[in-house]
């Protein structure tokens, strides 16, 4: 006898299976870069329990180019700041997949900012 799945089903199943492989200490983000929406969202995994605003700021930096000291994370409308010393997930709410927007103009790569430094004014 052969037995069909709703789709609420299925979808439940397939969000028990996602839960099963990822660890239940890490939290998978989407950082949206605003000052150029075209570009893809970034993935960036983190520690539920020991990642701080610090370290989230830091790896975003790295991840889009933009500085440090020019970058603002953004998730639901408040500022992620440095200020607060215990885990970001929990501090601000971060869950599974959700966006983090990235306030800040990346910076050029090396080469073309050579080749427009050759070019001359």
């Amino acid at each position: 006898r052969t037995r069909t799945l709703s789709i609420q089903q299925r979808i439940y199943k397939n969000t028990q299976k996602k839960s099963k492989t990822m660890s239940t200490e890490e939290v998978k983000i989407l950082l949206a870069i605003t000052s150029s929406p075209s570009t893809p969202r970034q993935t960036l995994t983190l520690s539920k329990s020991s990642t701080t605003a610090k370290e989230l700021r830091e790896q975003a930096s790295t991840l889009t180019n933009i500085p440090l000291d020019k970058l603002k994370l953004i998730f639901k409308g408040r500022i992620i700041i440095e200020k607060n010393s215990g885990s970001v997930a929990t501090d601000f709410g971060l869950e599974e997949d959700c966006v983090v927007h990235c306030v800040g103009k990346p910076v050029a790569s090396a080469p073309v900012v050579a080749a427009a430094a050759a070019l001359g004014p």
